[in-house]
């Protein structure tokens, strides 16, 4: 009778109508609760049924599963499982795990009908409190119904016989989404009771079950063991069931979230339909972001619609240096990545490696709304950025080119302001604001999404639920990552394993692109994996004079052995003022260190020494605070500015590297990385307008503590000699450095073969946590420390003033300056003393995130704890740790907001407070 019942569905929505109703053996179904008023009484809001939250956050799911057209990628993730157990009859086992997967959605609260949770958490005083060791838990006796209704489902089964252990593995695993869906994170977990199934038998009947399943003593006392030792390790699978596990936590809890919002906020969810809301990208949204693209630019326009007469010309025309060639050139290369789009569409996997000046973020945008044209089921676009400069400017430049609505386009990072639509696209007044808000950025409703490589990665594999809330949204997307040679080859196999594992299931398009990239697919252990080069021949446009000749390298200072900052002063000042005395005496000079402390030293030798009197000498290194950094830009942006200092001296640690969008003329660099010296090439001549444009290169500090763990640095001093070091960055043959990197990867192919399996140990264990932790893009032991000092207003955006207006941290938009301890305090308050309405409360901490950033520094744990140091001797009783922040209150001392931070040696702090002692 089961195998006629599961055969005869094939749709979600289906399914979840046969799924078995709670019905109490002797209450009314009514008389449970699963959530009351709590204060809302006077609203005439009444407790919320039990079954009205199951049926509604059923609804939800079905709507998410809808809205997000996940049915067929969950159908395909239980195909490819049930291909690599390989069950005889598939059809059977697809149709039964299809249901497996709903269900847990509908049995996640299935335990509220404990009565000690009716009296404990509901205080429904229709019900007894009852002796049981597992309290006024509800997951656990959910978990329970669960296991016994689907084990004792499958063992009806004759045609899954020879198959028990598999299945049984399975339906354990989903159990561990209803065991944790109130946790904080999903892993697997232990039911550490023998003697359960004994207290909780009676709530079978519940479901309509007479006894429990006949080794359900075995499997509740060993149920990990059992889910890895008996299924797992048998048959050593990994991704598809890892990832249906991960999507099944993500819908339950978003469900569960949003239908508790909906009840308590006395909301209706917009029908799957309403693809604006949900956002999603709609077939007429994505003709109009199209035309709107075409008509951004001339170039554009061209490229999309006649992409073949624009590379019909060969390079070489277009090789002398000129603007116009170097305009040409860049429709040429859009041109090119058109054309490869239009044929290869269907695949999932591209890489766009492009020169410096190229406009890759054009050219990405093109390849975007291509592939939206394309492909009627992408409807999402995910940006990914190793660094927030890069967010922000992406940012700018994808409202300038397809004009987004606010509702449109999202920041995803600390830094970001929390995202709020226009008041009058709220005008209809079907939902209230704070409550559309609040989803919106908890839920990221966007179609257009910025964010960074750590929390897109987050999503992927990690365990947070928070995180995991957005992974559904992943699919039918389109993903574009920049700058991933930012990180640490040790993880190229486990980015290129999620990213081509993710794009099948999920069917998500990838486009990984650099000036500097290393093609990670090569490091593959599973074939057929194919990667398109939008580019063919990148070379081509790397070694045309209009990229190559936009700046000369120098290795000259190179050959000095002991060089000293005292030389450098003199050497830098020389080629200055050379260069300002054949350019109207105006000279940008940037010089970057590896270390922040000696760019402070740097920074105090220059100020002092009359060679730089007629400069404007400014410091940008990682302990100077955002609103300072954007102000710097922002100068050597405005021609207005330049105008009044016509000779400027950046002294900079590696953040400007970060994407930074500055011009200069001259570029000095302490080596390091080759593809870190390219970087910061690309923040000289810029936009290819000028000539006699150098970047010298000297060695001066050791790169060990900055790139620790990384072996690209290991791997340059041992085998790329200076001669190759110069051919890389002059001919810009990057592929000569990560070929060889690979190359050596794969020469120890079986180590690799051994080593990675050891992480894929923790996908097929579903072991989460271990997933999420032995895979970290930045081993990072830095710690966040709040500087309370003055900003001025200025520095706040109009919607911070108007919120720190309504909060009385300031008491009208005339103030100049805008205190970091007044708004540190207020951000305390709002902790301590939470209202009644948790959306407001929690929307407001986010809100200050963003504004809190803008006081905020990182620091590595030396600098911490000299910090520590001063503010643990000072004689008021003062805690320095405030909320995970180091409130460094004595920052006068030693901070200053042009500057960045001075600190003296530990030796000196001791002889200061030697009174302390």
């Amino acid at each position: 009778m089961f195998k006629e019942v599961i055969m005869s569905y094939s749709s979600f929505e289906e399914l979840i109508k046969i799924v078995p109703k709670l019905n109490p053996p002797k209450q009314k179904l009514n008389d449970y609760w699963a959530h009351t008023t709590t204060g809302k009484e006077e609203l005439g809001k009444h407790n919320e049924p039990l079954q009205d939250h199951i049926d509604l956050v059923n609804n939800t799911a079905i709507k998410l599963i809808e809205v997000q057209n996940l049915e067929p990628l969950i159908e395909g993730l239980i195909y490819n499982l049930c291909n690599q157990i390989k069950f005889s009859d598939k059809d059977l086992v697809k149709n039964f795990l299809k249901e497996v997967f709903i269900s847990t959605i509908a049995f996640h609260d299935y335990g509220k009908i404990n009565e000690n949770f009716q009296v404990d958490k509901m205080q429904n005083f229709s019900f007894s409190p009852k002796k049981s060791s597992i309290g006024s838990q509800h997951s656990i006796l959910s978990a329970y119904l669960f296991l016994n209704y689907y084990l004792k489902a499958f063992s009806k089964l004759p045609e899954l016989k020879g198959y028990q252990n598999e299945i049984a593995g399975i339906i354990c695993a989903f159990s561990d989404s209803i065991l944790r869906h109130h946790s904080s994170v999903i892993d697997i977990k232990e039911i550490e009771n023998p003697d359960l199934s004994l207290e909780l038998e009676s709530y079978l009947y519940f479901i309509g079950l007479e006894s429990p399943f006949k080794y359900i003593d075995q499997i509740l006392e060993s149920k990990i063991d059992f889910q890895e030792g008996i299924y797992l390790d048998k048959n050593s699978k990994d991704f598809p069931l890892f990832t249906l596990i991960k999507l099944n936590f993500s819908l339950l809890t978003a469900a569960d979230y949003l239908a508790t919002l909906s009840y308590h906020n006395d909301i209706s969810l917009p029908d799957s339909n309403d693809k604006k809301w949900w956002g999603i990208l709609s077939d007429e949204r994505k003709h109009e972001l199209y035309d709107k693209f075409i008509d951004s630019a001339p170039y554009n326009r061209q490229a999309l619609s006649e992409p073949e007469n624009l590379t019909k010309n060969p390079n070489e025309d277009y090789n002398k240096r000129s603007q116009k060639n170097m305009n040409t050139l860049r429709s040429v290369i859009l041109g090119e990545v058109i054309q490869n789009l239009r044929e290869h569409h269907q695949e999932k996997l591209f890489y766009l490696k492009a020169p410096t000046g190229a406009g890759k973020t054009n050219i990405s945008l093109a390849a975007s709304i291509e592939l939206l044209s394309k492909n009627k089921t992408l409807n999402k676009v995910f940006y990914v950025f190793p660094f927030t400069t890069l967010i922000t400017q992406t940012y700018k430049s994808i409202i300038e080119t397809l004009g987004l609505r606010s509702d449109e386009l999202v920041q995803l990072h600390s830094k970001a302001e929390w995202n709020k639509r226009n008041q009058e696209e709220n005008s209809d007044g079907l939902y209230e604001a704070d409550w559309e808000n609040h989803i919106e950025n908890l839920f990221v409703h966007y179609p257009f999404t910025l964010l960074s490589h750590i929390k897109f990665f987050d999503v992927l594999k990690g365990n947070r639920k928070e995180s995991n809330y957005l992974l559904h949204r992943f699919s039918n997307s389109i993903v574009i990552i920049d700058e991933l040679q930012s990180y640490s080859p040790k993880f190229w196999d486990h980015i290129n394993y999620f990213i081509t594992h993710y794009a099948e299931a999920f069917n998500m398009r990838f486009i990984l692109m650099s000036a500097t990239l290393p093609e990670i697919g090569k490091l593959a252990l599973y074939p057929n994996q194919k990667w398109i080069d939008l580019i063919s021949n990148p070379q081509k446009y790397f070694q045309n004079e209009n990229f190559s000749g936009r700046v000369d390298f120098d290795f000259s200072l190179m050959d000095i052995n002991d060089i000293n900052l005292n030389f450098l002063l003199e050497f830098i000042a020389d080629k200055g003022n050379q260069y300002a005395v054949e350019n109207s005496d105006s000279v940008k000079i940037i010089v970057e260190f590896i270390k922040k402390q000696t760019a402070s030293n740097f920074y105090k030798e220059t100020v002092e020494n009359i060679k730089f009197s007629d400069y404007t000498i400014l410091i940008l290194s990682g302990t100077i605070l955002n609103p300072r950094r954007e102000e710097i830009v922002n100068n050597l942006q405005s021609v207005e500015w330049l105008n009044k200092n016509p000779k400027v001296l950046i002294i900079s640690t590696q953040v400007v590297e970060a994407g930074v969008n500055i011009d200069m003329d001259i570029g000095f660099k302490d080596t390091s990385l080759i593809d870190s010296d390219e970087q910061l090439a690309g923040r000289v001549n810029r936009n290819a307008k000028k000539n006699k444009n150098k970047v010298y290169l000297f060695n001066l500090d050791k790169e060990d503590n900055i790139y620790r763990g990384d072996e690209r640095i290991v791997f340059q001093r041992a085998e790329i000699n200076l001669n190759e070091h110069k051919r890389i960055l002059e001919r810009k043959e990057f592929d000569l450095l990560y070929n060889r990197i690979i190359a050596k990867h794969l020469k120890n192919r079986n180590e690799l073969i051994q080593k990675f399996p050891t992480y894929l140990k923790h996908l097929q264990s579903l072991r989460f946590k271990s997933v999420h932790e032995e895979f970290q893009l930045i081993e990072d032991s830095s710690g966040s420390v709040f500087i309370p000092l003055e900003l001025p207003i200025t520095a706040f955006s109009k919607n911070e003033i108007k919120f720190l207006y309504d909060i009385s941290v300031i008491s009208s938009s005339d103030e100049k300056i805008i205190l970091g301890s007044r708004i540190f305090d207020m951000y305390e308050n709002i902790i301590l003393n939470r209202t009644n309405n948790f959306i407001v409360d929690r929307d407001s901490i986010q809100k200050f995130q963003s504004l809190l950033s803008k006081y905020t520094i990182s620091l590595y744990q030396t600098q911490i704890q000299l910090i520590e140091f001063v503010e643990k001797n000072k004689l008021a009783n003062i805690k320095p740790y405030r909320f995970g922040y180091l409130y460094f209150s004595e920052y006068a001392k030693y901070y200053d907001y042009k500057v960045g931070l001075s600190l003296p040696s530990e030796q000196d702090l001791e002889q200061k407070f030697a009174y302390c002692f």
